[in-house]
């Protein structure tokens, strides 16, 4: 005689009091990230990165992700003092880079394939862009745009 088992929650399951704490930590981690302030930036980077608008939506290996990505990208104490690329370059950089996702003419508009652009076009990692590295990025984005454009016309 078999019994049968009742079906259980993983022991690994994350509590709502886990899950709230993470998007605490996460959202906490954005704050010292430059450039994910404004609402919609934060949520065209959630949509992009994970396909949802809104944290509540992540899972816990997807939370995990997330915060372990913005402490990656953070700024401030304890770091080596350098100056950066101004907020509006950032921003125009990032809306470039969706906007171009959007329209084809970037055909990975995840953040860290943005990254990866930002490196191989300065040298330099996105932490320490200068506002001369951050010139570099907005001009080789609008020339792949152009070309872009170009080649669509014909």
């Amino acid at each position: 005689m078999m019994r049968k088992k009742t079906e259980e929650a993983p022991k690994h399951a994350a509590t709502p009091e886990a899950l709230k704490r993470l998007r605490t930590q996460a959202q906490a981690a954005r704050a010292k990230v430059s450039g994910l302030s404004a609402d919609d930036v934060w949520r065209d980077r959630l949509e992009r990165d994970f396909g949802v608008r809104s944290m509540k939506m992540l899972t816990t290996a997807q939370l995990k992700t997330l915060k372990r990505a913005l402490e990656r990208e953070q700024v401030g104490e304890g770091k080596r003092k350098v100056r950066y690329a101004e907020t509006p370059q950032l921003r125009l950089i990032m809306t470039m880079w969706a906007e171009g996702a959007k329209a084809g003419w970037i055909r990975d508009g995840r953040w860290d394939a943005m990254y990866r652009f930002i490196e191989a076009v300065t040298g330099q990692e996105m932490g320490r862009l200068t506002v001369s590295h951050g010139r570099k990025t907005i001009e080789a984005l609008k020339a792949m745009e152009a070309r872009f454009r170009a080649g669509s016309a014909s």
